[in-house]
């Protein structure tokens, strides 16, 4: 198992031909996440030939191609804390598994609905 090392508010994997990233999603638009795969990748962006970006930030399900970057949403598993229940956000609550092949990419993926109350 490999532990992340440096500190920041963005996460990069290369696994064979796919390129991972995902990020809170607070500081930027998708576009933007998509560009800073590439640039801050550089070499593996280059190498590979399925690339994700994946955020939470916004507390529901998105998707969407920015250029050959799918850069996607998911629900929270989180209840609802005072901002959203004040703000009125009621979307869902799931857990989410996406497995990649190496060579192949996304293979498949789950949801888990969470069920309950919403608080």
């Amino acid at each position: 198992m490999t532990v992340a090392g440096a500190p920041g508010d963005h996460w990069f994997r290369r696994f064979g031909k796919c390129l991972l990233g995902a990020t809170h999603g607070h500081t930027m638009k998708p576009q933007q996440m998509a560009m800073m795969l590439a640039t801050d990748r550089a070499r593996d962006w280059g190498e590979t030939d399925h690339r994700h970006m994946f955020f939470g930030h916004i507390h529901h399900e998105t998707a969407k191609e920015c250029g050959p970057v799918r850069v996607e949403s998911f629900s929270s598993p989180a209840g609802k804390d005072v901002h959203a229940a004040a703000g009125g956000y009621r979307s869902s609550r799931a857990l989410n598994a996406v497995t990649f092949h190496a060579e192949d990419g996304e293979v498949c993926r789950h949801r888990v609905n969470i069920k309950g109350a919403i608080q």
